[in-house]
């Protein structure tokens, strides 16, 4: 019985210092911008997963000045400005949103399996702008 009374007290004493932590946190999670609206700093950075270094992705960057990211399934255009703006600091002149479709594809052993699709967006930059990837 004392074992079960000492976790009693131990659950007590965290209870009591959690509290006042998540009441702090709350009011700390919404950051402002400098565009003016108030975003989260963790789905700015969340929104872009990873350039999408492809051939066509490359010869699109050389040629016209588009760069392209993989970004997650429920992101908007006014997002993924906002994070390029964040992160590279760069303001995009348009952003052309698509989605990748999932394939079926057969593996190795002969079974079958799928590749899961996605979202991309192509990034357009003015003339002069540029995003490094280093």
């Amino acid at each position: 019985m004392t074992a079960l009374f000492k976790k009693e007290k131990e659950v007590e004493k965290i209870s009591e210092v959690a509290i006042p932590v998540v009441e702090a946190s709350k009011s700390a999670v919404k950051v402002s911008t400098t565009d003016g609206n108030f975003d989260s700093v963790m789905r700015n950075k969340s929104v872009l997963i990873r350039p999408r270094i492809t051939e066509k992705a490359s010869d699109l960057q050389s040629t016209y000045n588009v760069y392209t990211f993989d970004i997650v399934k429920d992101a908007n255009k006014k997002e993924i400005e906002s994070a390029i703006k964040a992160t590279y600091g760069v303001q995009p002149a348009r952003t052309r949103v698509v989605n990748i479709p999932v394939k079926k594809v057969r593996t190795r052993k002969g079974g079958k399996g799928v590749k899961a699709g996605g979202k991309k967006v192509y990034v357009y930059l003015k003339k002069g702008e540029v995003i490094d990837f280093v």
